[in-house]
């Protein structure tokens, strides 16, 4: 199975997204199993194009970014990694 691994610099205009997005996986289950099953029914609907797996995400980003702009921060709510380590955004 081929992987990718994506670095970013934290000034990257799309860096607070990024991790705005992957902090709502992690606080919620929920909305990180929605995820999981949507990239697994797009690998197997897009096999071999990268793009439309890509494109296939974006409303379900896009979605989860809004509903954390409406929610307090993870810093406001103390939210933490399940070990008490808090979440750095």
């Amino acid at each position: 199975m081929e992987r990718m691994l994506r670095f970013r610099s934290l000034n990257a205009a799309d860096g607070f997204s990024s991790l705005a997005f992957r902090d709502a996986l992690r606080v919620d289950p929920q909305v990180a199993a929605d995820y999981a099953e949507l990239k697994l029914e797009l690998a197997r609907r897009y096999p071999r194009d990268r793009e439309a797996y890509i494109e296939g995400k974006s409303a379900f980003v896009e979605r989860i970014l809004a509903e954390t702009r409406s929610r307090p921060s993870i810093q406001e709510i103390g939210a933490t990694d399940g070990k008490g380590h808090p979440y750095l955004f």
